[in-house]
């Protein structure tokens, strides 16, 4: 980076032209400037802007930290930050802490509770409380929980505060297929896929939950088409999402092992940057079952790009399939363990055996 900066208002001004990555890092650096300079303005701006590329790049660290402070800040000075600005990014600090597996499940819970209560204080509706506590439960993957509080949030799905159409319509999609209803849930799909209902995220994060149904009604040729589809939406090699998971996961059970491995490769970097453990399980979860499936394909090596920093690396880039896949199980499977044992059932276990019966 060859600039320099006097103030954090110059730092900002550069963020905000620079690429998804590069703008976080120096959202950084112009927060901490402004708490030296005493520029609340810009420290706000930075900690503001922070909130929306940790978002986006999946860095919960950096969303919980920015937003503590600004809540700190609205709390002590109203005027300075406007509490309704934080209403929004409450929710997306607490659905991004369900995929840190380090954060207690009480203490989600507890999470849960403070936002139902800030909501009420605000007199907003009780609808995003509800659909948080209905997204846990799905990150649990305990059935049991998922229906309870799919129908308590299902009575009133829409209310103030609550996220847009496209996106409570996901929330169905996702729930209806946790609950093993998987042609209802690709009734409810259809007006996300033939492009009648669509955000920011929308269709992106629907394509894992219609793929999930196909391949688990054992209709490969519509798994794969949809996850060509879904792996088209995906713009930011860096911006890595749990959908990524599904896809390795379809590709490896349909045959695709080349695409396959150039998926793995293109996505190594991003999803082994951020510090999301749910992400790392969905990662490590389809790339374990690539190597299994390219090993029943008789394949015995791979050349693979892969960075240095990779404990498994190797200099010539030609990777040993079984020894590979080896490293993914490990690593699949201890956070499966970690997930499950947070959670008090077996939902991520289970995941990996459907993955596992499908190769063979």
């Amino acid at each position: 980076m060859k600039w320099r900066a006097s103030r954090a208002s110059e730092i900002l001004e550069f963020a905000y032209q620079s690429e998804l990555g590069e703008s976080l890092e120096l959202y950084r650096r112009a927060a901490l400037m402004a708490d030296a300079e005493g520029d609340m303005k810009s420290a706000v701006s930075a900690r503001m802007s922070i909130l929306y590329d940790a978002s986006d790049l999946n860095e919960d660290y950096d969303m919980v930290a920015a937003f503590s402070w600004l809540a700190k800040m609205s709390k002590a000075d109203p005027d300075l930050i406007d509490p309704s600005s934080l209403d929004w990014t409450f929710k997306w600090v607490v659905e991004h802490l369900f995929g840190v597996v380090a954060v207690p499940r009480r203490s989600l819970e507890r999470l849960l509770d403070e936002f139902e209560r800030r909501y009420a204080q605000r007199g907003l509706d009780s609808a995003p409380a509800a659909q948080l506590r209905l997204m846990q439960a799905l990150v649990m993957k305990d059935k049991v929980a998922i229906r309870e509080r799919y129908n308590a949030w299902i009575k009133n799905e829409k209310g103030a505060g609550s996220d847009c159409d496209a996106c409570i319509r996901n929330v169905r999609v996702a729930a209806i297929t946790a609950m093993g209803d998987f042609e209802r849930a690709l009734t409810e799909a259809k007006p996300i896929l033939d492009g009648t209902m669509v955000c920011g995220e929308i269709p992106e994060v629907t394509f894992p939950h219609v793929i999930e149904c196909y391949l688990r009604l054992g209709k490969l040729e519509e798994a794969k088409s949809n996850c060509k589809r879904g792996i088209d939406t995906l713009e930011h090699a860096d911006a890595v999402t749990y959908v990524v998971g599904t896809y390795l996961v379809c590709l490896a059970i349909t045959g695709q092992i080349e695409t396959a491995f150039e998926c793995l490769q293109k996505w190594f970097r991003g999803a082994n940057r951020v510090r999301n453990e749910r992400i790392w399980f969905e990662y490590h979860r389809g790339a374990s079952l690539l190597c299994r499936a390219a090993r029943a394909h008789d394949q015995d090596s791979v050349f693979l790009t892969l960075p240095p920093t990779f404990s498994e690396f190797m200099p010539d880039g030609l990777y040993d399939v079984a020894s590979l896949g080896e490293y993914f199980d490990a690593r699949a499977e201890g956070l499966a363990t970690r997930f499950d044992e947070r959670h008090g059932n077996d939902g991520y276990w289970e995941q990996l055996r459907f993955d596992r019966s499908a190769i063979g």
